[in-house]
């Protein structure tokens, strides 16, 4: 890189950890919030590694790069003052118990947020399948490259609208329960809302979803497409 490539390149570290760092922390955090993290305590601790790891390889990668010329010298201090403040925030994260270190989690990482298909189960298979049946019996109209990313830990962008009911999508996915990573079970509800929108375009509440699937007051008809399409996928995984 040059030296105005280089420097628009500390300019832009300095603009996350120092300069705008209240708004891209905000950021990470609302959509955290946003993807099942609402009813959890927005404790900063738990989110600055995830935040700082996109930067400091950056930062001392660049670092070894501009070493050996004297011209980058107060751009060296400039980067080392951003690695110093990434490696103080983080110290605090590290416990030291006798000889173990006992590193906390992000909480990002603890939670997850997606369908995440279990190993043995093949996934082109399973998404294609699955969402031919819901197609064919209306309770999604999505492209396939949409519908897969239910299953990815990247996300969902624009979020899936269910035609059908409350009790059909809970149903579904408890059902579908046996294919997806037993983590899944934790959060299935709050991935419902991640992922989709109700029938009238209005976000699911995940509370709700998990109150009419436990108390059972209504019970899908031994006709309902959802019962079919549990069918369909069972005799294929």
């Amino acid at each position: 890189m040059d030296y105005q490539e280089i420097e628009k390149q500390i300019e832009y570290y300095e603009d996350r950890i120092i300069i705008n760092f209240d708004k891209y922390f905000s950021e990470l955090i609302m959509m955290d919030f946003y993807e099942g993290g609402f009813d959890d305590r927005l404790s900063d601790e738990l989110y600055f590694e995830e935040y700082y790891e996109k930067y400091e390889n950056g930062i001392i990668n660049l670092m070894f790069e501009i070493e050996a010329e004297e011209k980058y010298y107060e751009f060296r201090l400039r980067l080392i003052k951003l690695k110093r403040i990434i490696d103080n925030k983080l110290h605090n994260l590290n416990n030291e118990e006798e000889n173990n270190v006992i590193k906390i989690k992000p909480i990002r990482q603890l939670r997850i947020s997606y369908f995440k298909l279990l190993t043995k189960v093949n996934m082109d298979l399973f998404i294609n399948k699955l969402h031919s049946q819901l197609q064919l019996h209306n309770f999604i109209q999505c492209e396939i490259s949409d519908f897969k990313m239910l299953f990815l830990k990247e996300g969902i962008k624009n979020k899936i609208q269910w035609k059908g009911t409350e009790l059909q999508i809970t149903s579904l996915i408890n059902e579908l329960m046996k294919y997806f990573d037993p983590e899944v079970d934790n959060y299935k509800f709050k991935v419902i809302v991640n992922h989709f929108i109700n029938k009238s375009t209005k976000v699911f509440n995940s509370k709700q979803l998990a109150s009419v699937y436990a108390d059972k007051k209504e019970f899908l008809p031994n006709n309902d497409p959802i019962r079919f399409i549990l069918k369909e996928m069972s005799t294929h995984f």
